[in-house]
């Protein structure tokens, strides 16, 4: 009989845990599915790679896609049907693509893994509820035996500790923001009409903030060419837009009218009455199966989450936006993406209204996403040549499609060139907010961070400086600095990126757009790519950044890169090609091109 364990976990574990979890003359294999934990003395490291091969998760892929696009079909028939002209699941694919890549990827992972490893136990380390059933399903009929067990089997009292700290940074933050919210509220006093008549003289723009669009509203709003309806934003900016008397809104503000409450509960019944019908459906159950495996059991929960609660919301926010956008005789919408759900909802919303939609784009269109298969909006404002070329080959219409250059790299121009001031080597990590949009994404980071300060130490005068992503918590990183004791690191989150980047001497990452920003600031670029996957960005195969695979190969960059004129002159040839590719003219001229398209766009609508 095998006398192997497999501990599968989604998160670092430790020598001394993995002891409490062996049994004399038991061999132990660690199957690591975020790239948590290092090789461990004694102990075998497993990654998902060795499990599942590039094509492998591209039919995964796939068939995560064809789920995500047809959930709600039964043969002809969608069963989400049309709200107004718009499915509703559709606006959903996002999440949903997200949630299918989960299963599928799972199950096939956790199915490969016994067969190769063909182990008398398995110890799942998790606290995610869904991986837990996913291996539970992949078990039925087979004879090992399991055990489940979270990160509270080990830390209960850090836990505690940290989370009441965490509480309690949280109340003294979000109080200010509550009474800052109230406050506007009880002034506006929740009017119908977001704006007053005097001021639907000028356009309005429905806008979702992002730092690549905030220049391009704020040069409408400095140049009164415009009034604003925020989706979102971030609320000491808001708050600086009110003090300052610029015509600006939250969608918030809107009062909800009892007859759209009628609406919604109306539909909600309908969509309820489907959902119990679907539910019965034996064609329906029998959708949900791969490799001769179903799952529709895991997934009936989520699945009566959308019918029920997200449906619902979706038809709130359709009737709240239809009703804003007439009353307040909405001109345009801005957007950054058009995969998300609530992005998504507006601009499908305005174009039933008639009413046209810009989208800034964010970042470089490279890998191939399916969920950014179909454009939304009616134009895209691209970085550069690559992304254009890149969706045209997607089978976009080029009319979509116009070269205007980031609005955010602007007031990049007046510091590119300038060198900061170098009293040591400061070496910046960027870290990237990973979501699972292929089968291939796993949490790179901490591995990374772990293998640069290995490097760093053997360099004098040398510093690491964390950049952590926006959408990420900057505590998971404080914690995982003050755990391994590490020295001479600093972990920022709000910070002047630019001026961070201009004082650096290397930018590292797996990917990010600091990489461009890097770049265009003449800093070496290095890519630490650890998942023994093919890297699907540009930065490495067009000679702009130095690609690293292996984790004794990072110090030898490293050093390379701060002492070698070769190296550090053969960077600097491939810089000028790749920001003309991908970020076009670095003239301070992105931002008026962004105005000119929109305006071009209103005088056609």
């Amino acid at each position: 009989m095998n006398s192997k364990i497999l501990i599968i976990t989604d998160r670092e574990v430790s020598v001394k845990e993995i002891d409490l979890l062996s049994e004399e003359n038991k061999s132990i294999v660690l199957i690591d599915l975020f790239c948590a934990n290092r090789n461990k003395e004694g102990i075998i490291v497993k990654k998902t790679n060795d499990y599942l091969s590039k094509e492998l998760c591209d039919q995964i892929d796939e068939r995560a896609t064809y789920f995500a696009q047809n959930w709600t079909k039964i043969g002809e028939k969608n069963f989400s049907e049309y709200y107004r002209g718009i499915f509703l699941s559709e606006l959903m694919e996002h999440d949903a693509l997200l949630f299918y890549i989960k299963i599928l990827k799972n199950i096939e992972l956790f199915r490969r893994m016994i067969l190769e490893e063909s182990p008398c136990e398995i110890v799942l380390i998790s606290e995610d509820e869904l991986l837990k059933n996913i291996l539970l399903l992949v078990l039925e009929k087979q004879d090992i035996k399991v055990r489940m067990i979270s990160r509270w089997f080990f830390r209960v009292k850090n836990k505690a500790n940290d989370y009441f700290k965490y509480l309690i940074e949280k109340y003294k933050i979000d109080i200010k923001k509550v009474l800052f919210l109230l406050a506007r509220i009880r002034n506006l006093g929740m009017k119908d009409m977001i704006l007053g008549k005097a001021a639907l003289e000028k356009p309005t723009f429905f806008v979702i903030n992002h730092r690549v669009i905030q220049p391009v509203v704020e040069k409408l709003l400095n140049e009164k060419k415009a009034n604003v309806i925020f989706l979102n934003t971030n609320i000491n900016l808001f708050r600086r837009y009110i003090k300052e008397n610029y015509p600006v809104s939250m969608f918030f503000e809107f009062k909800i009218k009892k007859i759209i409450k009628r609406v919604i509960k109306k539909n909600q019944k309908q969509f309820m009455a489907v959902w119990n019908e679907l539910i019965n459906n034996e064609d329906f159950k029998g959708k949900f199966v791969s490799n001769n495996t179903s799952f529709w059991r895991i997934i009936k929960r989520q699945l009566e989450y959308f019918w029920v609660k997200r449906f619902k919301w979706s038809i709130r926010n359709i009737e709240i936006l239809r009703e804003i956008m007439k009353k307040s005789n909405v001109n345009g919408i801005l957007v950054w993406d058009d995969s998300l759900e609530f992005n998504r909802t507006l601009v499908v919303v305005g174009k039933y209204l008639g009413i046209p939609s810009i989208m800034v784009h964010h970042g470089i269109w490279a890998v191939d996403l399916k969920i950014a298969e179909k454009i939304y909006v009616d134009k895209v404002a691209l970085w550069g040549e690559r992304s254009r070329k890149g969706l045209i080959a997607r089978g976009i219409n080029p009319s979509l499609l116009t070269i205007t250059g980031n609005p955010g790299f602007d007031r990049i121009v007046s510091i590119r060139g300038k060198q900061g001031i170098h009293k040591d080597n400061t070496i910046v990590f960027a870290t990237q907010m990973i979501e699972d949009y292929t089968s291939m994404s796993v949490n790179k980071d901490e591995e990374i961070i772990d293998v640069l300060y290995s490097a760093i130490k053997r360099i004098p005068d040398t510093r690491l400086v964390i950049k952590v992503h926006p959408g990420e918590k900057i505590r998971k990183y404080q914690r995982l600095i003050k755990d391994k004791k590490y020295q001479n690191v600093e972990v920022i989150k709000k910070t002047d990126l630019f001026g961070l980047l201009s004082k650096c001497r290397i930018l590292v990452t797996y990917v990010s757009t600091v990489a461009l920003e890097a770049i265009i600031l003449n800093k070496p670029v290095i890519i630490v790519n650890l998942t023994g996957q093919p890297y699907e960005y540009p930065y490495i195969e067009s000679g702009a950044a130095i690609g690293v695979c292996k984790e004794e190969d990072v110090y030898p960059a490293i050093v390379d890169v701060l002492n070698n004129p070769d190296v550090q002159n053969k960077l600097a040839e491939k810089r000028e090609k790749f920001i003309l590719d991908n970020a076009y003219k670095l003239d301070a001229r992105a931002t008026p091109r962004v105005i000119n398209l929109i305006e071009e766009i209103l005088s056609k609508s």
